[in-house]
C-alpha cells in the first residue's frame, strides 16, 4: 500500500509539473505574439518601458488575487527580498545596453551562458550538484558558444562585453533566488512576488532613462488599440512572472533554463515555418 501511495503522489507531482510548465509556455508564447504586435505593427518599439508596465499590471493583479482570496499575505523583511528584485532591474537594464552595444548574434548566444552560470551558483554557493549528463552537456553548450562567437557575424567590444556578462550574471543569480527565497521564507510564488514586484517595478522606472526614448513615448500618439494590446500583453506578462516563480520553486532554475533554450528553439522554428 505503501509503494502504491508513493507512486500515486510521484505521479501526481509530475502531472502538476508538466501542467505548469505548460501553463509558463503558453504564456510565454502568448506574451512574445503580443509584444510583436506592439512592436512591428503598432509601431510603439519600448521593450523596457512595456517590461516595467507588466511589473506593474503583475503588482496589481497579485493585488487582486490576494483581495479575493487566492493567497495569504505575509510579511517578508524589504531587505530579503531586495537583491532578488534588483538582480532581475539589473539584468532587464544591462541585456538592453548589450544588445545596443553587441551585435544580435553575440546578443542571442551571450543567454545560451545562463545555463552554466546557474550551474556553478548552485554549486559554489548552494552546494547542489548534477549528474555526469548534465556537465557533459554544459561543456558541450560552452564549446558550442567558443565556436559561435568567433564567427565572422559576431562583433562585440569591452563595453558590450561587459554589460553581457553583468547582465548574464544578473539573470542567473535572479533565477537562483528565485527558488532559494521561496524556501528561506517559507513562502509560496504569490507571496514572494507580491514583494519582489513592486521594487523591481520602480528600480525599472529609475533607469528607463538609460535605455528608453521618453520624449519619443510622451509624445507618442495613442490609440485604443494600443493600450489594449498592451493590456493583453501585461495579462500575459503576469502569467508569464507567476509561472516562473512556481516552476522555478517546484522544480529547479536549470529545469526552467533548459526550458528557456527549448521555447527559443522553437520559435526559431516558428519563424521558418
Amino acid at each position: 500500500f505503501f509503494f502504491e501511495h508513493a507512486k500515486a503522489m510521484l505521479q501526481r507531482e509530475t502531472l502538476i509539473n508538466a501542467i505548469i510548465i505548460a501553463w509558463n509556455v503558453v504564456s510565454s508564447l502568448a506574451c512574445i505574439f503580443l509584444n510583436k504586435i506592439v512592436f512591428t505593427k503598432l509601431e510603439w518599439p519600448h521593450g523596457a518601458a512595456l517590461t516595467t508596465i507588466h511589473f506593474y499590471m503583475t503588482f496589481l493583479g497579485l493585488g487582486i488575487c490576494a483581495l479575493l482570496g487566492v493567497f495569504e499575505v505575509k510579511r517578508l523583511p524589504i531587505s530579503g527580498v531586495f537583491g532578488l528584485s534588483t538582480s532581475f532591474a539589473v539584468f532587464i537594464v544591462t541585456m538592453n545596453l548589450s544588445l545596443r552595444h553587441n551585435s544580435v548574434g553575440f546578443y542571442q548566444v551571450s543567454k545560451v551562458v545562463d545555463t552554466p552560470f546557474v550551474y556553478l551558483i548552485q554549486a559554489l554557493f548552494y552546494g547542489v550538484h548534477y549528474c555526469t549528463e548534465v556537465k557533459v552537456s554544459l561543456v558541450l553548450v560552452m564549446a558550442g558558444v567558443l565556436v559561435v562567437t568567433t564567427s565572422e557575424n559576431m562583433y562585440t567590444n569591452w563595453l558590450g562585453l561587459f554589460f553581457a556578462v553583468t547582465g548574464v550574471t544578473a539573470c542567473s543569480f535572479y533565477q537562483v533566488w528565485a527558488g532559494t527565497k521561496q524556501k528561506e521564507f517559507n513562502v509560496n510564488a504569490m507571496q514572494l512576488l507580491l514583494y519582489k514586484v513592486p521594487i523591481s517595478a520602480l528600480l525599472l522606472t529609475l533607469t528607463l532613462p538609460l535605455t528608453e526614448d521618453l520624449k519619443a513615448i510622451r509624445e507618442f500618439t495613442y490609440s485604443w488599440q494600443l493600450i489594449g494590446m498592451i493590456l493583453l500583453s501585461s495579462v500575459a506578462g503576469f502569467c508569464v512572472n507567476l509561472s516562473v516563480f512556481v516552476m522555478i520553486g517546484r522544480t529547479s532554475p536549470m529545469v526552467y533554463n533548459v526550458l528557456g533554450h527549448a521555447k527559443f528553439v522553437g520559435i526559431l522554428i516558428g519563424g521558418f515555418v
